[in-house]
């Protein structure tokens, strides 16, 4: 999460291309840069922004073939009101009460390919008992024994078969499913998330 003011909250999903120790040192050196004051530069940078300069750190700073794809969603704890910034990551999903899945976003570059790359600042709301879910690749890419990937609707169809699950288990149950439906326990890439589940006061 970013630095902020208390009614808002900032979250991030973050993969770096690769495999491996190089790969996951890079990782936890962006995680750094996007948790620091330098990079956010205060609550009112834009989503957009911030991947932007990310983009330039990495292209610039890093030294590294590597490339990140990024989701960073800042959220309004009050009015449940979202603007994030997609750089090439899956697309987030909006788990609604009423049990639908919306996906959000506009694709995006990588961060780390181009140079002078430039993000769009996406809106989206939450309503109370809305859950947003970040997810990697390692998981939408991920294949059933017949090639097939999970992909957005497979994502989709396993957020709504967890929708009773409360949200400190939602990715153990989401993990569990992929295991069913692959028949394997082993992932190839690496599997991260972060689950915002809206409950305002």
């Amino acid at each position: 999460m970013l630095p902020g003011p208390e009614d808002e909250v900032t979250v991030f999903s973050l993969d770096v291309s690769g495999h491996g120790i190089p790969s996951a040192l890079i990782a936890a050196r962006l995680a750094a840069y996007l948790s620091s004051d330098a990079l956010a530069a205060g609550p009112q940078t834009p989503p957009s922004e911030v991947a932007a300069r990310l983009n330039h750190l990495i292209l610039e700073d890093v030294g590294s073939d590597h490339f990140a794809t990024l989701v960073l969603a800042r959220i309004h704890m009050e009015s449940g009101a979202v603007v994030l910034a997609q750089a090439g990551h899956p697309y987030p999903a909006i788990h609604r009460l009423d049990g639908r899945v919306e996906f959000i976003g506009d694709g995006g570059l990588p961060a780390g390919l181009v140079p002078g790359a430039t993000y769009e600042d996406v809106p989206a709301r939450l309503s109370p008992g809305d859950r947003l879910v970040l997810v990697s690749d390692g998981l939408t890419e991920r294949e059933a024994p017949d090639g097939q990937q999970l992909a957005e609707v497979g994502l989709a169809r396993l957020l709504r078969r967890s929708g009773h699950v409360p949200a400190s288990e939602l990715f153990d149950a989401l993990l569990w499913d992929v295991h069913a439906r692959t028949g394997d326990t082993e992932f190839e890439d690496d599997v991260s998330g972060v689950l915002v589940d809206y409950c305002p006061e």
